[in-house]
């Protein structure tokens, strides 16, 4: 299914003035005849008013859908079908700007190279430029927890302040959908875990931020599975927890294949060796992350070996990515394995970013560029000479 459908087609339906019950979950699809399901594409090329057939609304219940009421609300507002074309562009400018704060935050601890390759990835990614304006998926709501543990890292002084905002972050995160939450979570933790390692003086204080952090996190998480358990068993808790276990978690993860339909059968099945030949070899995008890993890792040796440079930040960062990042692709086995075409956004949230800057820190620290000129003219005499440095 066309995921950015579940929140288009209904703020159409809200253009249009079509009684449909998004009262429980904020997502759902239209269709015509049992099992036809109608994408947004169909209605803006071939019924763009939803009148050509008796449509049935239908929830899409995986998660409670809060940009599916957000974008809902404001198509029920502005009353035209450029509703979506704007929320779209809205949705991309709040992940770009976003990405501009954490590479500012990132320039202020780590320095300019650093925030160029991160900013440079996030917006020239094929991945990130097909996420970023999905009104599904939300992206932006992705970078908070990241931003967050940067400011923790930049302002030492104001932690107590952000605590809450990390609690904040992870209901709204959830609220719109658990994809990659523990690559998310990890990420926002990366900056702290990072620093703990590195400077033992600060080991304390780290510690305590850190746990406080993910607590905020966890309690944010948990809070909407309780909320999203309740609906489910319509206020009976135990039985929506267990729909909640069976239909969101083992399901995604390590669920007993016989219990669900056949179609998911394969992907329950296949081992987490199966898995990740996907994601570092089987498939041409799988090769480019592992051309990204041997680039950052042979980056670092180089550095240490040859130059006897100290790499424990940039050695710390490529493993706490890499974790970050395989932590849904292992946790969320079955989940992975089916959506392989997506799944990939999560090296770029901040793996691809760590290697683009080993490589590119391996090569620039060692070139040095001079400028020779014949007196104060530099219009015509200046020559740019390039020299090897250790």
């Amino acid at each position: 299914m066309d995921s950015e459908s579940l929140v288009s087609v209904p703020m159409l339906a809200e253009v249009n003035d079509k009684e449909f019950d998004n009262s429980q979950y904020g997502l759902g699809s239209f269709s015509a005849e049992v099992g036809e399901t109608f994408y947004y594409n169909y209605f803006k090329e071939n019924d763009i008013e939803m009148n050509r057939h008796e449509y049935t609304y239908g929830s899409y219940i995986s998660q409670f859908g809060l940009q599916g009421y957000f974008c809902c609300f404001i198509a029920r507002v502005i009353k035209s079908s450029g509703t979506v074309g704007v929320m779209r562009a809205v949705f991309c400018l709040l992940t770009v700007f976003l990405t501009f704060l954490i590479a500012a935050g990132i320039k202020k601890h780590y320095g300019l190279l650093p925030a160029v390759c991160s900013w440079i990835v996030l917006i020239y990614s094929h991945w990130v430029y097909d996420f970023a304006p999905n009104l599904y998926w939300a992206m932006f709501t992705w970078l908070v927890p990241i931003m967050l543990g940067l400011m923790c890292v930049n302002h030492e002084d104001k932690r107590k302040l952000i605590y809450p905002l990390f609690f904040i972050a992870m209901v709204v995160k959830c609220l719109c959908g658990y994809e990659y939450i523990s690559t998310i979570m990890l990420s926002g933790e990366a900056f702290l875990i990072a620093e703990w390692l590195i400077k033992k003086e600060k080991r304390r204080q780290l510690t305590y931020c850190i746990i406080i952090s993910g607590l905020c996190m966890l309690m944010g998480f948990i809070a909407v599975m309780l909320f999203q358990s309740y609906r489910y068993g319509e206020g009976d808790l135990i039985k929506g927890f267990k729909f909640f276990k069976y239909y969101l978690v083992e399901r995604r993860t390590f669920g007993n294949y016989a219990e669900y339909e056949p179609v998911y059968a394969d992907s329950l099945n296949a081992s987490v060796w199966a898995v990740l030949k996907k994601y570092f070899w089987s498939l041409p995008d799988g090769k480019k992350i592992t051309m990204l890993l041997a680039a950052g890792v042979l980056s670092v040796l180089i550095q240490k070996v040859f130059f006897r440079k100290d790499v424990r930040i940039k050695a710390t960062f490529v493993v706490i990515q890499l974790i970050s990042a395989l932590s849904w692709i292992v946790l969320a086995k079955s989940h992975s394995f089916i959506h392989v075409h997506i799944n990939f956004i999560v090296f770029y949230i901040g793996f691809a970013q760590v290697c683009v800057y080993c490589a590119a820190d391996a090569v620039l620290s060692h070139i040095r560029v001079c400028v020779e000129n014949d007196g104060n003219d530099m219009s015509n005499k200046s020559k740019i000479r390039f020299s090897l440095v250790k």
